[in-house]
């Protein structure tokens, strides 16, 4: 699961993939969804895709790499570090990434934490399991919803 989910007509539908093949998603009504291992610790370091509005952005986490879209849509690319976990909480739940490039070993942050309640970008009914604050180079700080990225 992306984490990313939708309710339709009464329905709670889930964005899935499948990990075999690559780029591979679908939706998934949750009446035929059942965790796998209750007990399993959460996974941590997988890719994320967070998105926000007014005005629209994008930033994808994926392979040690961060790619940001702003709205007009000009691109800006950063070596992301691997988590730093918050302390007193679990694999997952709250965590840093810090973003760098060639020139500076820092260039600013990404704070991740699982909302309590979804997140919603207040634009589509699409709800996301993490909240996110982003600082970037040029000093803005920005602030959206994340999911799990294929």
């Amino acid at each position: 699961m992306t984490g990313v989910s939708e309710s339709v007509e009464g329905a709670t539908w889930w964005q899935v993939f499948h990990g075999a093949v690559e780029k591979s998603t679908g939706w998934v009504n949750a009446h035929f969804l059942a965790r796998v291992d209750p007990s399993g610790e959460p996974e941590s370091d997988f890719n994320l895709r967070c998105v926000g509005t007014e005005p629209f952005w994008s930033f994808d986490l994926t392979a040690g790499q961060a790619i940001f879209t702003g709205p007009e849509g000009e691109r800006l690319m950063w070596r992301a570090s691997p988590w730093r976990q918050a302390t007193g909480f679990g694999p997952g739940q709250r965590f840093a990434i810090e973003l760098g490039s060639a020139e500076h070993s820092h260039e600013g942050w990404v704070a991740v934490s699982r909302a309590q309640q979804f997140c919603t970008d207040g634009m589509s009914d699409l709800e996301y399991p993490y909240d996110v604050i982003i600082t970037i180079p040029r000093g803005d700080i920005i602030g959206g919803c994340c999911a799990r990225r294929p």
